[in-house]
């Protein structure tokens, strides 16, 4: 007769020794989503500022050399096909997920890439003003993801949630402004660098106020706060309401004028 087998050792039941009857079963570990691991990390990173600072650094670059970021950043774009592309064809970047677990198709599989790379590149260099056209689009993009974040982060940050909203909104707001807006190169990469330096400005903003908050919330005698009266709970809400009116205001007028905001920067 087969002998049964425990299914989360593998071994026969009888080897399996008996469990105490006063220790309890651990309780499997709880997978945390990458929304939680961020919201319980961020109030308490010393690092997050850095990325304002990029941000801002980002910005300045923008504004003062606007002429020539674009081709750089260009440029750099066909350098980073090119080079990826090399490495690839001479083996010393191989893909981590390949289609063939053999060798020869692995191989295969990194020239053949590689190959590709290096052609994009060369037509990128060929075709540099289409990458410089798609410059607002791509920061348009990473302003909008920036929003999304900080949507995402409003329920574990209640403390701080409506400037958090307002920076989400103000985020997804200039991203799409920065990807439909017309106009010549300079002022749009003026107008990218400005918003870039007010994203760094608001976040840091942010991040100063949720480590006041925490510090308070850590104070000993943070658990006798006063009560709040109802007449200062409305005029917080009307401040609210009007914040709130102010920003989509200033978006339809942003919108509407998308191309005198281009001439003043051109």
């Amino acid at each position: 007769m087969a002998n049964k087998f425990d299914p989360e050792t593998g071994r026969p039941i009888a080897d399996v020794p008996a469990r105490p009857a006063d220790v309890k079963a651990e309780d499997p570990p709880q997978k945390r989503s990458p929304d939680e691991l961020l919201s319980n990390r961020l109030p308490e990173d010393r690092f997050k500022y850095i990325v304002p600072v990029f941000a801002a650094l980002i910005g300045a670059v923008m504004i003062i050399a606007a002429s020539f970021f674009a081709q750089a950043l260009a440029y750099l774009v066909c350098a980073v096909f090119v080079i990826s592309g090399i490495l690839m064809v001479f083996g010393m970047s191989a893909p981590r997920q390949s289609r063939g677990r053999d060798r020869e198709q692995r191989l295969n599989y990194a020239i053949y890439t590689g190959t590709w790379f290096i052609i994009l590149g060369i037509a990128s260099l060929a075709k540099a003003g289409i990458i410089i056209e798609l410059i607002p689009v791509f920061f348009g993009s990473v302003l909008c993801l920036l929003g999304v974040v900080k949507l995402r982060l409003i329920p574990a940050m209640r403390r701080i949630w409506f400037p958090l909203a307002v920076s989400a909104y103000l985020s997804a707001a200039v991203g799409i402004l920065v990807i439909v807006i017309p106009g010549g190169e300079i002022g749009t990469v003026k107008i990218i660098g400005i918003a870039f330096i007010v994203e760094a400005l608001i976040d840091a903003g942010i991040f100063i106020a949720a480590d006041i908050g925490r510090m308070k919330a850590q104070r000993p005698d943070s658990g006798d706060k006063p009560q709040t009266g109802k007449q200062n709970l409305v005029i917080k809400w009307v401040i609210r309401l009007v914040i709130a009116v102010a920003l989509v205001v200033l978006t339809v007028l942003a919108f509407t004028h998308l191309t005198d905001i281009v001439s003043v920067f051109g």
